[in-house]
């Protein structure tokens, strides 16, 4: 790949990065999951915050660290694709893709930790989404029943948890 400081270097991080992560969607080898964390999180560092291209850099390690969640259970790997998520969310609020993302995201943390925090952020980041849909809209339709199941399965996750029925009335 490129040399520090050469221009294209961040695309050739990123390629390189994208190649290890296709090989380890197809083979499972663990180091070559490892590999592409370390060279997206390289990436990203020559995407510093405000940078015009920094969320397809947030985006790419945020894959790579969720991988790593599901394949490990870390939670130090999902706590940190959250933080990568809640940048991209802020530097694009009105994407609600990454906000789905981002919300899915803390109820999979919330079913790790029971984190009180979590359930109340998830509870207003969709109470948003689904407030701010407008009818008739099919796709506002669909984005809004995606924030929806998300409520349903952070308040049934919390009754499951605390036991009080007033969580089953919200899901």
């Amino acid at each position: 790949f490129r040399p520090q400081g050469h221009p294209d270097r961040f695309q050739s991080l990123s390629k390189l990065a994208h190649a290890y992560w296709t090989r380890f969607e197809l083979s499972g080898i663990p180091d070559d999951l490892q590999c592409a964390i370390r060279l997206d999180t390289e990436a990203l560092e020559l995407r510093p915050a405000g940078h015009p291209n920094r969320i397809p850099a947030l985006m790419a390690l945020a894959m790579d660290l969720c991988a790593s969640y599901l394949k490990t259970n870390r939670l130090d790997d999902l706590t940190r694709e959250i933080e990568l998520e809640r940048e991209a969310n802020h530097l694009n609020p009105t994407d609600s893709h990454t906000a789905q993302a981002f919300a899915s995201l803390l109820v999979m943390r919330y079913h790790a930790t029971q984190d009180a925090a979590d359930f109340d952020l998830v509870t207003t980041i969709c109470s948003s989404q689904t407030g701010s849909q407008e009818e008739g809209d099919d796709d506002n339709t669909t984005e809004a029943a995606a924030f929806l199941h998300i409520l349903v399965e952070i308040n049934t996750a919390r009754y499951q948890h605390v036991g009080n029925s007033t969580y089953l009335v919200h899901a």
